[in-house]
């Protein structure tokens, strides 16, 4: 769950292309991670994120966040 998120507008990695998220998520375990989180346009404090692991040129996978869906809640499988 996102518990507080900025959107950054100027590039503070080269992987990055402004706007984009950074968030602090709340994991269902307990701890709190900062990430990038996909989907700017739809982010809010309480949505329900899931993992995304994406590769990278240097073979090293980068974990990120997207949104599950625009009400907080987790869609049904």
């Amino acid at each position: 769950m996102v518990h507080s998120f900025v959107v950054y507008h100027r590039a503070f990695s080269e992987n990055e292309t402004p706007p984009y998220n950074v968030a602090i998520i709340a994991l269902e375990e307990g701890p709190r991670i900062v990430s990038v989180v996909d989907g700017s346009d739809r982010l809010q404090v309480g949505n329900i994120v899931e993992a995304v692991w994406l590769s990278t040129p240097a073979q090293c996978p980068a974990l990120r966040f997207a949104v599950v869906d625009d009400t907080g809640r987790k869609k049904e499988n």
